[in-house]
């Protein structure tokens, strides 16, 4: 059984759970490739990109701003003028074929993970496609009318006329042309050749319930974290090895992206002011602009034993986002036996417990304090041994890997 995994990049929470998935593949035995248009990492084994023609192709026609459907300038300038405080919201074409690149071509199962930002061609993918495709969620974009996240709308189980998301734009409708666009590409293919898989319960739900994707099958498979690099480890000598104090309470959060309203920063800084003492530690980009009090710029980490004992150094990891699937970072935490804090809200609430966190009312500053306090106030209450041992079973790597051989092997 030949596998190829297709992700727009090989980080980032989608691209690393993509890699974690392709690696543990291969260490079963399975014949596991990954295709990526982005490479960031080089020594992912049977890792391969668009080849460089095609990359020249599409830097050159986003670069000389020729706006062929596809390219990015064409995105861009159709989503001029689009309202602030949403996330992402992309459109189905790319000018690059993928279903004609040759490991699409010789695989018996593709498995498309996050496949946005001009890299996945809807029309021509699923005309070409006539094999079994396994298609696992990272957000509602697949079966939207572009947006990744639709907050409150539910317009993606009908229709997306009127899109809040896209006032002011060229073509406030626009959303709806995405959405009948992804429906009349979906049609050229046999819905029995199609499997979902979501990694949590509220993503899975919203899939059935939409449009597009309600005749396929679904089911629910974890991503895989991986429980040999995020251990227990000693707490003080993690705080010396971050130069943190011994005596503080600390605070860990990440947001690759503080700009972004979903991540909710503005809910953790209020709640940091009932904690004048506390160390808040923030990894991520551009976090140096950021003007909490006692605030500690960890940078952008991507080493997963530095990631590991930046977690156990922490008494807390709060995930104070608006909007999240399966976060990873609440996944790695718990691993490492330090308890999370995250809104009730998405698929968090099926990550935290009374035994290794607690869950803030959504967007309610003075929960999100009292869950932070009880923490800080009640240690005893969370067993870190006991944290990690709970995780360690619900994110077994053999039961994820098992399960996915069985939705390969039921086409």
């Amino acid at each position: 059984m030949k596998v190829v995994h297709i992700s727009t990049s090989d980080k980032g929470g989608a691209g690393i759970a993509a890699v974690r998935l392709h690696t543990a593949l291969l260490s079963d035995g399975i014949e596991s490739f990954l295709l990526t248009k982005l490479k960031s990492v080089n020594d992912i084994k049977n890792h391969f990109t668009l080849n460089p023609k095609s990359q020249l192709i599409f830097k050159l026609l986003d670069r000389i701003g020729i706006t062929k459907k596809g390219s990015a300038a064409f995105t861009r300038n159709h989503l001029a003028n689009r309202p602030a405080g949403f996330e992402y919201f992309s459109l189905p074409y790319s000018v690059i074929d993928i279903a004609n690149h040759p490991l699409v071509i010789s695989a018996d199962i593709i498995h498309l993970h996050w496949v946005s930002d001009q890299f996945l061609d809807f029309a021509s993918f699923f005309k070409k496609i006539n094999k079994p495709v396994v298609w696992t969620l990272h957000d509602m974009n697949p079966f939207t009318g572009g947006c990744h996240h639709s907050d409150d709308c539910m317009g993606f189980t009908n229709s997306c006329l009127n899109c809040v998301q896209l006032k002011g734009t060229i073509d406030e409708g626009y959303a709806d042309v995405i959405l009948r666009y992804k429906q009349n590409a979906l049609s050229k293919i046999n819905p029995e050749k199609i499997k979902i898989i979501a990694p949590s319960h509220w993503l899975l739900n919203r899939s059935m319930q939409s449009l597009l994707f309600k005749p396929f099958q679904h089911k629910i498979i974890r991503n895989i974290i991986d429980g040999e690099k995020f251990i227990l480890l000693d707490r003080i000598k993690s705080r010396i090895e971050f130069n943190l104090p011994l005596d503080k309470n600390i605070i860990l959060f990440v947001a690759n992206d503080i700009d972004n309203p979903r991540k909710g920063i503005v809910y953790l800084k209020q709640a940091m002011e009932f904690f004048p003492h506390a160390i808040v530690c923030g990894i991520g980009k551009n976090n140096s602009a950021l003007d909490f009090k006692n605030f500690v710029d960890m940078g952008y980490i991507t080493d997963a034993n530095k990631l590991a004992s930046l977690y156990n150094a922490v008494d807390v990891f709060v995930l104070p986002s608006l909007a999240e699937n399966f976060p990873n970072t609440i996944c790695e935490s718990l691993l490492c036996g330090t308890p999370v804090v995250g809104f009730n809200i998405g698929g968090i609430p099926e990550l935290i417990n009374i035994n290794n966190g607690r869950l803030a009312v959504y967007k309610d500053v003075a929960s999100l304090v009292s869950s932070i306090e009880e923490i800080f106030d009640n240690p005893e209450k969370f067993s870190r041994m006991e944290i990690r041992n709970v995780a360690l079973k619900m994110f077994d790597t053999y039961d994820v890997v098992k399960n996915h051989l069985e939705v390969y092997n039921s086409f």
